[in-house]
């Protein structure tokens, strides 16, 4: 991988609240996990507009039956390759502004990445959070109220991290933006 992701929160309001319950995410092993073509099937369908569809509608989708997609989701929960289930919510139609925002560091020492992790993690106008591996560079995902709100995060930001903050940058996302964890070209490994 190219990047290391450090936070994924979809949640546009925070539900732990009211229902005491907030995911916590094993950490996945780097060991290769065998899929057979099913398997594939099952995940692409569930990451391509299925991921809240009953065993039966997953199974008529890809040719197997509610028993064996049921059955195969399960196995794949336990060895953790599905890890959770989230809908993706078009933030813009809810009057919601997104940016990505770039971030190039220098002199980065491991305790002032903690410290910006941390900075991160806390934040809530971050759902989105990646660095590269090899290079001093982080994006983020920020969605705001208005225009002003990510100005404010970009202060933040500089304020917090001067001395090793050496570019910022941000551009507007006009289209609904969606991560995707398991490509179409995957299906072909």
């Amino acid at each position: 991988p190219i990047v290391d992701r450090f936070k994924i929160d979809h949640q546009l309001f925070d539900f732990s609240k009211e229902i005491k319950y907030k995911f916590k995410e094993k950490k996945a092993g780097r060991d290769r996990v065998k899929m057979d073509e099913l398997d594939k099937k099952i995940i692409s369908c569930m990451n391509h507009g299925f991921g809240r569809a009953s065993y039966f509608e997953i199974g008529k989708k890809i040719g197997a039956s509610m028993e064996t997609v049921r059955n195969r989701v399960l196995a794949l929960q336990k060895k953790n390759i599905i890890s959770h289930h989230m809908t993706f919510v078009n933030l813009q139609k809810l009057g919601f502004h997104e940016y990505i925002v770039f971030a190039t560091l220098r002199n980065l020492t491991h305790e002032k990445e903690q410290e910006l992790m941390k900075f991160i993690r806390l934040d809530n106008r971050i759902r989105i959070g990646f660095k590269t591996i090899g290079k001093f560079e982080f994006y983020f995902y920020v969605v705001v109220h208005e225009p002003k709100e990510l100005e404010r995060f970009v202060r933040d930001l500089k304020n917090n991290f001067f001395d090793i903050l050496l570019e910022t940058d941000y551009s507007t996302l006009t289209n609904e933006f969606r991560l995707c964890f398991f490509p179409k070209s995957l299906e072909r490994l």
